[in-house]
Formats: C-alpha cells, sequence, structure tokens
C-alpha cells in the first residue's frame, strides 16, 4: 500500500500568508523611509560605527558649531558637518599658536615677522588648512587660516587679528561668503549680553512704573 502524503492543513497556508504580508508590510516601510531621507536635504549621517576618536571629534566639531553659529537654533549639525567643524576647531587652535608665537617674538625684536622660522614655528601644517601672515603696520596684523573642507567651490577662511579676535571671510561649512565676515566668538557673545541687559533695564522700568500706580 503506498502512503499518501498528507494535505497541508489550512493553518499552515494561513501561516504562510500571514508571513508574506508581513514581509511586504516592512518592504513598504523600508521603502517610504529612504524615499523620505534622500528627499529630507540633510546630510546623510555616518552608518558605519564610530571610532572612539570619531565620537570625540564629533563632540568637539558640535561644540564649535555651537560657538561658530551662536543664535542659530534651526539644527544641529550632521555627523559629517561635527567632522569638518572640528578640523575648524583645531585651525583656531594653531591661529592662537601664532599669535602667541608673534607676541614672543615682537617682545625681544619690536616688530612683527610673516616668516614662521623666525617664529620658531616651522611652516604651520595639520593637513587641512594652510597659514600666513600679514602685517598691516608696526602692531596690526591678519593671521590667515584657509582650506576647502568638502571639495566644493566654497573655502573656509579664517582670520585672526592682533586682539586674538576671529572673523569667518568665507564660511564652507554653510557655503557662504560675506566681505567683512563675522567677528566670532566674543564680540557676538558680548553683543548678545548687551542685548540682554537693555532688555532687563526695560523690564525692570515697566515693573518700576507698575508698583507706583
Amino acid at each position: 500500500m503506498s502512503k499518501k502524503t498528507p494535505a497541508r492543513g489550512s493553518e499552515g497556508v494561513e501561516g504562510e500568508k500571514m508571513r508574506t504580508v508581513i514581509l511586504l508590510i516592512i518592504a513598504i516601510v523600508m521603502s517610504m523611509f529612504l524615499c523620505s531621507c534622500s528627499g529630507s536635504g540633510k546630510e546623510p549621517e555616518l552608518t558605519r560605527t564610530l571610532t572612539v576618536a570619531e565620537e570625540k571629534l564629533i563632540e568637539i566639531g558640535q561644540e564649535q558649531w555651537a560657538k561658530d553659529y551662536i543664535g542659530d537654533t534651526n539644527r544641529k549639525p550632521s555627523q559629517e558637518e561635527a567632522l569638518l567643524a572640528a578640523k575648524r576647531a583645531n585651525a583656531y587652535t594653531n591661529l592662537k599658536k601664532i599669535l602667541d608665537a608673534e607676541f614672543s617674538y615682537f617682545d625681544e625684536h619690536n616688530l612683527i615677522t610673516e616668516n614662521f622660522v623666525e617664529l620658531k614655528l616651522g611652516e604651520p601644517q595639520d593637513g587641512v588648512y594652510s597659514y600666513s601672515v600679514e602685517t598691516l603696520g608696526e602692531k596690526r596684523l591678519r593671521i590667515n587660516a584657509t582650506a576647502n573642507l568638502d571639495g566644493d567651490e566654497y573655502k573656509d577662511h579664517l582670520v585672526m587679528d592682533e586682539l586674538g579676535s576671529i572673523e569667518i571671510v568665507e564660511d564652507d561649512l554653510r557655503n557662504w561668503r560675506k566681505g567683512d565676515g563675522i567677528l566670532k566668538p566674543d564680540r557676538l557673545i558680548q553683543k548678545a549680553r548687551n542685548v540682554e541687559r537693555v532688555l532687563q533695564e526695560s523690564m525692570d522700568r515697566r515693573m518700576e512704573g507698575l508698583e507706583t500706580e
């Protein structure tokens, strides 16, 4: 007597149909998610696992982004943008080192030099920015840091003066140019504090008026 293959039960058929429906729903959701990401206009986040060094650089870059774009609360930088901002943070450090060397040189020679060898720094190199010094008089100077951070038409051009104030002449992080730049960050912070003080004084006067009524 030959054995008959048992017929597939209705439960098994229904189970396969359910699995097929679930897989189809997952595929649709993933497709919608990918489409929304590609059309958002934002920089993609890094998808691979970050190293400890990269996580630290992203943290530094986020802090630098907040300092450079104080008052801009539209969005936070992507991970890629934060990594670029960390490179700028390093450039700020190098600009300060050059300025300190200029102070030491001026104390000894009573003049400013554009020669990095005379500053005993050698040619400043960080693999990203190029540096130069311009003398604007006996006691005035401009220290330049220039880089193309992402290969587009914009450059990142930072300038520090003899007072240590920083001007962003051209901004490669947000693809922006301006002739006179932005003073960063101390004068913007002071301006914000002045506005806060004026508002507080106005509120105090208003409260005093209400109390006397």
